[in-house]
């Protein structure tokens, strides 16, 4: 894969992660919006919080067998095989349905 320098990357996870604000409004669009000064502006104001987050990661160890075999005992056994079906073809639906949505949506600019 072709190694990217520009904000590509930036785009496609904050698509991929941020859920359906984004469908109509890229990150950078959002940046402003939450901040109006723009990226120097986003960037005063939110920095400070994502190197505090970012010190503050868990370690590994919650990925250890002991943490994530708690986890799954938690959350309950697996569904059947036809819920995992059945909510397949729902969420595939609603899938299909925001894909024709974006597809109908015109950029701010062009409304």
């Amino acid at each position: 894969m072709e190694r990217r320098n520009d904000g590509w990357w930036i785009a496609r996870s904050w698509f991929a992660a941020a859920g359906e604000k984004p469908q109509w409004c890229g990150p950078f669009e959002t940046i402003e919006l939450n901040a109006p000064g723009g990226m120097a502006d986003y960037c005063e104001r939110y920095v400070p919080w994502f190197r505090r987050y970012m010190a503050d990661l868990p370690t590994a160890k919650v990925w250890s067998d002991e943490q994530w075999r708690a986890a799954a005992a938690a959350w309950g056994s697996a569904p059947q095989a036809s819920e995992v079906a059945q909510k397949s073809l729902w969420r595939n639906d609603r899938l299909a349905a925001l894909a024709a949505h974006k597809r109908g949506c015109k950029p701010w600019q062009d409304s």
